[in-house]
């Protein structure tokens, strides 16, 4: 990877690795990463709109979600959602999330997303799930 970071989401789509935001100990990251194996490399791609880490990452329809998320240093958690397009590599803004949190898992089931846990203190969202039908 071009840039280390923890906290970050992942996923798999077409045959390929993408990595999402995350942290290192200065700074929050807006970065997303693609490894492709038959290059043996990874790619920078378009940065998301928000810098965040505890970002989960799903799948969905061939399109990149970046769930939730927060910032650190501002003791801030986010309800944001984006959307990547890999055809023209770019993101855009997606529903938001009915709860601010950091965290979350995310899966897709039957065509839906599902967000379930995360952390959002103090509220400590960790039971809350969501279901995104739209996308």
């Amino acid at each position: 990877m071009h840039i280390a970071r923890s906290g970050a989401g992942a996923c798999a789509m077409n045959g390929k690795i993408y990595v999402v935001g995350g942290q290192d100990r200065a700074i929050h990251h807006s970065t997303m990463e693609c490894y492709d194996p038959v290059e043996n490399c990874w790619h920078l791609c378009a940065n998301m709109r928000n810098p965040r880490s505890g970002v989960a990452a799903v799948v969905h329809n061939q399109h990149i979600y970046a769930i939730g998320g927060r910032d650190r240093h501002r003791q801030a958690y986010y309800d944001i959602v984006e959307r990547y397009f890999p055809d023209t590599n770019s993101w855009e803004n997606f529903s938001k999330l009915t709860h601010s949190r950091a965290w979350p898992s995310a899966c897709v089931f039957q065509g839906q997303i599902y967000v379930t846990g995360g952390y959002d203190w103090p509220a400590q969202t960790a039971n809350c799930r969501e279901i995104r039908r739209k996308g």
